[in-house]
């Protein structure tokens, strides 16, 4: 459930994630920059391997190896302004930017974690119920919905992983950590509710 545009030309390498994630490993080309676009974020390769990850409202990127310079709207008093904030992002390291906050901090994380959801793992620090069940929904057979969830339960954060092959033990693990219950009453729906919210 990833849509990207690729729009290549002389001048510049640029692809549009719409959704979803991607892995990219890019040569360096100086005459031909390579940015990958996702809603107001912009990531230029400086020659390297990296991820680009846009579920639930947040963008996320992540190098593996080389550097990647990452570009986003500076948010002040809750709004973007026109000033644009970057940062340069090294092997081992992520960022992940919102419409409300901006860009975070950048943080740490094991090389080896960037694109693992192609072996089929997912590994989150600072995620949001609403990414981690985004990310549930690409690679679920059944659709997942949050229903009646408040405000403060949407954005807590957890560190948590989960195998993508068992999206029931993943759902399961969110009732151990959330005060939420799963309802499977509709064959082609899963519901989780928020426990004391009708």
């Amino acid at each position: 459930d990833t849509e990207v545009i690729v729009q290549f030309d002389a001048n510049e390498r640029l692809v549009v994630l719409n959704q979803g994630a991607v892995l990219f490993e890019v040569s360096h080309d100086p005459n031909r920059p390579f940015l990958v676009k996702t809603g107001s974020l912009t990531a230029e390769a400086l020659g390297t391997v990296f991820e680009v990850r846009h579920n639930g409202g947040i963008a996320r990127v992540g190098v593996s190896e080389g550097s990647v310079k990452v570009s986003y709207p500076l948010v002040l008093n809750n709004k973007p302004s026109g000033l644009i904030g970057n940062e340069v992002l090294h092997i081992g390291q992520k960022i992940s930017a919102t419409s409300h906050s901006g860009l975070s901090t950048v943080t740490s994380v094991n090389p080896e974690r960037i694109g693992a959801w192609r072996q089929d793992m997912v590994f989150y620090q600072g995620a949001t119920l609403s990414e981690v069940i985004a990310d549930a929904n690409r690679f679920s057979d059944t659709e997942i919905t949050l229903e009646g969830i408040d405000d403060e339960m949407l954005n807590n954060k957890i560190n948590v992983s989960f195998n993508l092959n068992d999206i029931d033990s993943m759902l399961f693990t969110l009732t151990k950590l959330y005060p939420v219950q799963l309802d499977y009453s509709d064959p082609y729906h899963i519901k989780i509710k928020q426990l004391g919210n009708n």
